[in-house]
């Protein structure tokens, strides 16, 4: 019964946190539809557009990795 009660502990514990994150998720994009940001808008695009570019080699080494774990399967 122990056991459970420390389960259910947990779960809550992260369904709580989860909440937490994802209201603090919808109010930043609340206040970034009405201008009312603390980033502007061109550091945001400046972070995305440079994300992809510097993603490519680690994505690229996972994908030869998993091609070549299949390839012996």
């Amino acid at each position: 019964m122990v056991g459970l009660q420390h389960s259910l502990d947990e779960f809550s514990q992260g369904m709580r946190t989860n909440c937490i994150f994802i209201g603090g998720v919808a109010l930043a994009v609340k206040q970034a539809l009405l201008g009312k940001a603390t980033t502007r808008r061109s550091d945001i695009l400046f972070f995305v557009l440079h994300a992809g570019p510097k993603a490519l080699p680690i994505v690229a080494l996972i994908s030869l990795s998993v091609g070549m774990i299949l390839a012996y399967l």
